[in-house]
């Protein structure tokens, strides 16, 4: 089971995948770090687009977040066209 502790906004000073979407998180770009507990393997901090965020927001209700997702196979079709353009932008040359 997952305990949420905080979440916190934080500026990439080396490259990360988006727990999300699978994308790079480029050093420079705000993104959020999510930290918990997994009864299996302790402390975790995600690393997720600000975008992607918000598209699971948008979709909280709709998911088996227990259940979880595979790593790098977030819900693309959940993102809008602009938040979709704006990962993009970001990711560009990385």
């Amino acid at each position: 089971m997952w305990t949420h502790i905080e979440d916190r906004t934080r500026t990439a000073r080396k490259r990360y995948m988006c727990d999300f979407c699978g994308r790079p998180i480029p050093p420079g770009t705000p993104y959020l770090a999510r930290v918990g507990v997994d009864d299996d393997e302790g402390w975790i901090t995600s690393h997720i687009h600000h975008q992607c965020n918000r598209a699971a927001s948008r979709m909280d209700g709709d998911r088996d977040w227990e259940s979880g997702w595979d790593e790098g196979q977030f819900w693309a079709e959940d993102l809008t066209q602009e938040e979709r353009d704006e990962i993009r932008q970001l990711t560009r040359g990385t």
